[in-house]
């Protein structure tokens, strides 16, 4: 009796070669599942990577391109080598794809691969969208890319780049890499390699909810001796509701917005007491803090918005929206240039003293080799305070520093 007490009493004290078992069993399935969570953690961080480098690329080419196109030397290569079969077409243009879809109707290649055993017929060309300096050295020459960009339009629409995988021509006309731009899982393996994708993220029109007690806000946009967005929501003051004034670079992809009822930020805002008129201030030169060089760290980037920086000299694309818990409605979404009145091919339209200093001090857009070209200057109206800027033929050599 006493003895069987004592060895139930030992027994309780460890565990039988069963539950032994058992827990080296569980232990063993839940390494597996954990391995195989971090080996897929690990490529999805390597794919991010990749695709981050894509988009330095594709904003560092896209820059340089703005560049060659305001200089006009874009149209000056079309016109000189007009046959894209041209063995010396790809190399100052680049290369043309023999099959794909029709979005790459028009489209030339940049095709880089690293080492002495790489074929890089396109170096003219890249070396005038990626020169040195223009990214981090590494990036430009240790890894491979493809840029897909149009010459006509001076935008550029994909970049492919990894830090082991060697695109190919075949690559660029082959459905597997297609399916790879739409789907973030093929990317992580592609021939076993992680590759990088970056398109822009292409500017759509933005989802709205509608409620029918939301009203259209209307927006303006007065591009003059100051650049600034004239926003009328049309609401009742008693009314609980948001309203925002939305930018986006259609050249860097950044995009963010600023709270016109967040006192917060409203640095930029004026508002014209209760009418419900704000008037929001993009570039404004004689003011330290409401340049448009600061406007991107003004920006708020939750809600739909893309980090990055905005340009100086992109073209923007401005929107209001009005919104509370059940909805929201835009404003007509307008479009105007940053820096300058607009621009067009390679010629500049400057209407306005803050335009004509901009191209005196300099623009990340505008080549200086437009030195001596005149620039036409129409009278118009530039914004409600009645300012005017006389209509007159100007020639950059001409300028003095009284008209600034």
């Amino acid at each position: 009796m006493e003895r069987t007490t004592y060895m139930q009493k030992k027994r309780k004290g460890g565990f039988t070669l069963a539950e032994f078992l058992v827990v080296i069993a569980i232990t063993t399935i839940l390494a597996g599942v954990s391995f195989v969570a971090a080996i897929h953690y690990q490529s999805r961080l390597r794919r991010l990577e990749m695709d981050q480098t894509a988009k330095e690329i594709f904003l560092a080419a896209q820059n340089r391109l703005s560049l060659e196109k305001a200089g006009g030397s874009l149209e000056r290569l079309l016109a000189e080598y007009p046959d894209p079969e041209d063995p010396d077409s790809e190399d100052k243009l680049g290369l043309t794809l023999s099959s794909g879809s029709e979005e790459k109707q028009g489209l030339y290649y940049i095709l880089y691969q690293p080492g002495d055993e790489g074929n890089n017929d396109t170096e003219d060309i890249r070396q005038r969208l990626l020169p040195f300096g223009s990214i981090d050295e590494t990036v430009r020459t240790d890894g491979s890319y493809a840029i897909g960009y149009n010459p006509k339009e001076g935008t550029v629409r994909e970049v492919w780049y990894s830090d082991k995988y060697v695109f190919q021509v075949t690559d660029l006309e082959s459905e597997e890499l297609a399916q790879a731009a739409l789907s973030a899982d093929k990317r992580e393996k592609y021939h076993g390699e992680a590759i990088g994708y970056y398109n822009g993220e292409s500017m759509t029109d933005p989802e709205v909810i509608p409620d029918p007690k939301l009203k259209k806000p209307t927006l303006k946009i007065f591009n003059g001796d100051v650049l600034y967005a004239e926003v009328d929501d049309y609401m009742s003051p008693t009314a609980r509701y948001t309203m925002r004034l939305w930018v986006e670079g259609m050249s860097s992809g950044a995009k963010g917005w600023i709270d016109l009822m967040d006192f917060s930020q409203r640095q930029r805002v004026i508002s014209i007491g209760t009418s419900g008129v704000s008037y929001v201030i993009l570039d404004d030169i004689t003011w330290e803090g409401f340049r448009f060089a600061g406007l991107s760290q003004d920006l708020k980037r939750s809600d739909g918005g893309k980090e990055g920086k905005l340009i100086p000299g992109e073209d923007l694309r401005v929107y209001a929206e009005v919104s509370n818990s059940n909805g929201s409605v835009i404003s007509e979404i307008k479009e105007c240039n940053s820096i300058f009145q607009d621009i067009t091919e390679n010629k500049v339209l400057v209407s306005s003293i803050r335009h004509l200093k901009t191209w005196i001090t300099g623009s990340p857009v505008l080549s200086l080799r437009t030195v001596g070209k005149p620039l036409d200057c129409p009278r118009q109206k530039m914004d409600p305070m009645g300012m005017w800027f006389p209509s007159r033929r100007i020639f950059p050599g001409q300028i003095s520093e009284q008209m600034l």
